[in-house]
């Protein structure tokens, strides 16, 4: 069954900022190509109320069809620092194609009046090893050069996807604050699941 998140970025900023308790998401963080993104955005963070963290962007879409073999997209809103990081991957021949991210999807269990981590890695420290997705020979990767502000802040909306790699790891998919599943993503050269 394909997951399909649509995400409020407004609130993806600020959990807790209305009575409204929409799904957020945030890229925690992320190296594309060999090059670490800067953790620069202060959001608050809804699974600990009260408290901020620090995040590369604040995302608003996240798709994955839920099988192993399968690209996730996601589109995420980044500061202008990260777009100029960004932007020269766009416009050359990428040699490199490893990502490694850090993201999670937050929605409100309405029983428990309280955000749960809905969509996530596994993994301890909660790392996603993958290759960047492709559109015939290019990178499955793009930026936005007009500017959106959210908060005033200047935000950039890059979108991008990621395939992955001969390795099995594992992503958390939760219904709700008691009921998550653990789903595969990638393959052990070798072996199939």
């Amino acid at each position: 069954m394909p997951l399909s998140y649509v995400l409020d970025v407004q609130q993806g900023f600020s959990s807790t900022a209305s009575a409204q308790h929409n799904d957020v998401g945030h890229l925690v963080s992320a190296n594309f190509f060999g090059s670490v993104l800067s953790a620069d955005l202060t959001v608050t963070d809804p699974l600990t109320p009260g408290t901020s963290m620090l995040v590369v962007g604040v995302l608003s879409r996240v798709d994955w069809v839920e099988t192993p073999s399968t690209p996730i997209s996601m589109a995420v809103y980044v500061s202008a620092h990260n777009r100029a990081v960004i932007q020269p991957m766009v416009e050359t021949t990428i040699k490199n194609t490893a990502v490694i991210v850090s993201f999670r999807v937050d929605e409100y269990d309405p029983a428990r009046q309280v955000y749960f981590a809905a969509f996530a890695p596994q993994q301890q420290p909660p790392l996603l090893k993958a290759v960047i997705g492709s559109k015939g020979a290019a990178p499955d990767l793009q930026i936005n050069s007009n500017p959106t502000i959210v908060n005033n802040i200047q935000l950039y909306e890059t979108s991008f996807s990621i395939a992955p790699p001969p390795q099995s790891q594992n992503l958390t998919v939760a219904a709700s604050a008691s009921n998550a599943v653990v789903k595969p993503w990638g393959y052990t050269l070798g072996q199939s699941t």
